[in-house]
């Protein structure tokens, strides 16, 4: 019970905002998470697309060491909220195969992460 300091730390989700979640889940590339990381969240409280800015902040704000993001999307389906970082090529496949499982996803971040 660390608080929630090692979720927001693995995926770069505000930890000010953790109580907006009630449960999560993350994938990740194995050997470097700036490659590929991406996180589902079951959003229960507050403004949706608030909480994909606090995120997309997070994520911007962050000082990568060994590796380098290109690209950050974040997509909302219902009441979840998708992110994911990484490699421009890996994350588009990402959003793209979302969009295709989830006709009603909406994506409401595609930016690439400037140092």
């Amino acid at each position: 019970a660390d608080g929630g300091e090692g979720f927001s730390a693995i995926t770069h989700f505000p930890i000010g905002s953790i109580s907006k979640i009630d449960s999560a889940a993350t994938l990740m590339h194995m050997m470097n998470a700036n490659t590929f990381t991406a996180a589902a969240y079951h959003v229960v409280g507050g403004d949706m697309n608030g909480l994909a800015k606090e995120v997309k902040d997070s994520v911007m704000a962050t000082r990568w060491m060994c590796g380098f993001p290109e690209r950050l999307v974040i997509i909302t389906v219902d009441d979840y909220m998708v992110s994911c970082f990484g490699n421009g090529e890996l994350v588009n496949t990402f959003k793209s195969k979302v969009k295709t499982a989830y006709p009603s996803a909406t994506v409401v971040v595609d930016e690439a992460i400037v140092a």
